[in-house]
């Protein structure tokens, strides 16, 4: 005579039909589109046993939960993870890619004072009636006024160049 299984602990089947849920809900899918898109990779399923995994534990394959995958472009490791693992794993990839980011940012801010600087210095060469300074002070005052705080970022880098264009002016005149 067989003898049963030991209950399982792992849960991962309530795991990932929570997460299921969660991506449904959040992209906006409904059974039906979720079933369709499953579909369309290849794993024909009911909207209903869409619904029946999400609320009532459903067991799910691995073609569904291979295509869930797909259509959620998640790979299948991350569906079946622990929300509380996940976050411990986003924790430890953040840490790892902190430092790179502020590297990046602070050679950024680098670039962008030396592109202010060169264009001040044009400035100062040229006059600020410059045709090539006129058209964008006109494209970025249009920009700021059709756009208003979208386009902030080029009316920004046009103040930072006139205080930095005044900055050597008053440096010339030995005001500095």
């Amino acid at each position: 005579m067989a003898r049963p299984n030991k209950g399982r602990t792992l849960e991962v089947e309530s795991i990932l039909a929570a997460r299921i849920r969660r991506e449904r809900v959040e992209r906006d899918l409904t059974y039906e589109a979720l079933s369709k898109q499953m579909e369309a990779v290849g794993c024909a399923i009911q909207p209903s046993a869409i619904q029946k995994i999400e609320k009532s534990g459903r067991r799910i394959v691995v073609d569904e939960a291979l295509a869930f995958s797909l259509v959620f472009d998640i790979p299948i490791a991350e569906l079946i993870t622990p929300a509380s693992v996940q976050q411990e794993l986003q924790m430890k990839r953040d840490l790892l890619e902190g430092p790179n980011k502020r590297f990046a940012m602070t050679r950024a801010q680098g670039e962008y004072g030396a592109l202010v600087e060169r264009a001040a210095a044009y400035l100062i060469v040229h006059g600020l009636d410059h045709p090539l300074w006129v058209a964008f002070e006109d494209v970025a005052a249009e920009n700021l006024r059709v756009n208003g705080d979208r386009d902030s970022l080029t009316w920004a880098f046009r103040q930072d160049v006139v205080a930095f264009h005044e900055q050597l002016q008053r440096e010339a005149a030995g005001d500095g």
